[in-house]
């Protein structure tokens, strides 16, 4: 059905061809009434896939038609039909059909692969004659041909030559006495025509129709035709008005030449002016530049070109967008709305905001300052401070305390009496030991005393008495510096017991002061 309607729209085509005239632009006219046609659209056939539509057009004034062809649209609803397989060495296919206009469209399928080749039979070759292997694909049943070169040489001998002439090749005729094969090698013709044998026939030119002129070879005797360019022009007969003009629109007019039916045609100038109308804007206009619009002609469809003139900026109000300080001038702009283009305008700096910056007065071990200023804002130095060299300390002694068998002392040491800083500190002298007995040890009227020593002392103190609380009959023995570490005390009543304990002393400040009593040892004199 589609079909035929594609071969009546076609037919439909044909007729309009013949009675209406169309214009190189579209337009068409069959009325002396209108000198520019007003076509608006009257009818539409869409395209389909497979088949062209068009769209009719109908002139108000004068109600003549033309018809405008509208391609199809190509987009096909293809529907699985079926298969054909591919082999070892030929490509297979699907076929698709389009449910809306029936064509074909086939789907490759690659080949699945190489031949599995066998020897089918061999022919083999001699001197002049090359071999042949003759080979089956084992899957598709494919043959291939496989020569295979000559064997040896031939013994050439010349049967039979003929010699070429100006314009025919000639040849040599050669012979093999082993494989008995005959072939002829070609002899190129000489080289060009000897036109000196005289003119046979001649056809003079006329007018703007070339002549021509038979010449004979001298050495082949061929008779070669000669062209002889026209001497004269063509002589066009009355020309015929095939297409009118029409407002912008040149018409044309058909000439032929009497003699040699030669065709000129010539252009009737447009009778009238171009009738444009906006299609689109290629350029848009800015703040600074023009833009471009793009005109079109109803009629002849000629195009042209026009300038947009530039809108110009459209600045708002002014923004502050680095303020001023004291250092540097701040800077405000105003920009355009439209394309963002600033403008910009200085803003002058600021006075210097000063600050006093207090003197420092300088201590013992710290520099001083004198009085300075600066800027609160940017911190410029306006007065510079000057650095006053520190004091130094005022030392004084601090009195050590000796150690005592109570108390531990300290060393001397050192401040300053301005700051109160310790320059020299003071170290602990460690409390004074108390000795202990190791061991009392007897003798004939006598006994030996023994002791650990201790240090920063004067000297020991050596107490007995037979007194066991030491209340009654006490008697001391003195001994003199700190390193001893015994003392025998003779002169005693035999076989006595008697109870022993040390101490020591040392002079301090003029007085002497003691340790506690060691932890008390007895001892019975021998006889």
């Amino acid at each position: 059905m589609k079909k035929i309607i594609s071969v009546i729209i076609s037919l439909l085509f044909l007729c309009l061809s013949i009675i209406v005239p169309i214009t190189s632009s579209g337009y068409s006219w069959n009325s002396t009434t209108c000198k520019v046609h007003n076509y608006k659209q009257s009818g539409k056939q869409d395209p389909t896939c497979g088949s062209s539509g068009w769209i009719q057009y109908q002139c108000w004034t004068c109600k003549s038609t033309y018809y405008e062809s509208i391609p199809a649209t190509g987009n096909h609803s293809f529907f699985y039909e079926r298969t054909q397989h591919a082999d070892c060495g030929n490509d297979g296919f699907k076929e698709y059909k389009c449910t809306k206009c029936k064509q074909i469209k086939h789907e490759t399928i690659p080949a699945t692969g190489d031949h599995g080749y066998v020897l089918d039979y061999k022919i083999f070759g001699d001197c002049g004659h090359t071999g042949l292997e003759h080979y089956i694909c084992m899957y598709c049943k494919q043959a291939k041909d496989v020569i295979t070169p000559k064997v040896g040489k031939c013994k050439l001998y010349a049967v039979e030559r003929i010699e070429p002439t100006c314009g025919k090749e000639g040849h040599i005729e050669w012979h093999c006495n082993n494989c008995k094969i005959t072939f002829f090698e070609t002899v190129p013709p000489t080289g060009k025509h000897d036109l000196s044998g005289g003119v046979q026939w001649r056809i003079a030119p006329d007018g703007c129709v070339d002549g021509s002129e038979g010449i004979k070879c001298k050495n082949c005797s061929a008779v070669v035709t000669v062209p002889i360019p026209a001497t004269g022009s063509h002589s066009y007969g009355s020309a015929k008005v095939t297409k009118q003009p029409n407002g912008c629109l040149t018409g044309e007019k058909v000439s032929y030449c009497t003699k040699c039916n030669a065709e000129k045609i010539e252009a009737i100038p447009a009778n009238g002016n171009h009738c444009y109308e906006e299609t689109k804007t290629k350029k848009e206009a800015t703040c600074t530049e023009n833009g471009i619009m793009e005109y079109k002609c109803l009629l002849c469809g000629d195009v042209k070109e026009d300038s947009i003139a530039a809108s110009g900026h459209n600045y708002g109000n002014w923004i502050t967008g680095k303020e001023a300080t004291c250092t540097q001038n701040g800077a405000s702009y105003k920009q355009c709305k439209y394309c963002g283009n600033k403008k910009l305008k200085s803003i002058p700096m600021k006075q210097h905001t000063i600050v006093t910056d207090k003197a420092v007065a300088s201590t013992c071990t710290k520099d001083g300052k004198t009085e300075g200023s600066h800027c609160s804002e940017c911190g410029k130095v306006i007065k510079k401070q000057e650095t006053v060299k520190a004091k130094g300390h005022s030392e004084v002694t601090v009195k050590g305390t000796p150690a005592t068998f109570k108390a531990a002392g300290k060393t001397d040491g050192k401040k300053c009496s301005v700051c109160g800083e310790i320059t020299v500190k003071q170290k602990t002298i460690a409390k004074l030991g108390a000795p202990s007995l190791s061991k009392v040890t007897s003798g004939s009227k006598r006994f030996k005393a023994t002791w650990k020593s201790v240090t920063n002392i004067d000297g020991y103190v050596i107490q007995y008495s037979t007194n066991s609380s030491f209340k009654s009959d006490n008697n001391i023995v003195m001994v003199s510096g700190y390193k001893s570490t015994s003392k025998t005390v003779k002169s005693l009543k035999a076989k006595k017991k008697y109870y022993v304990r040390i101490r020591a002393y040392k002079t301090i400040n003029g007085k002497v002061q003691y340790s506690a009593w060691s932890s008390k040892l007895t001892v019975t004199t021998k006889k």
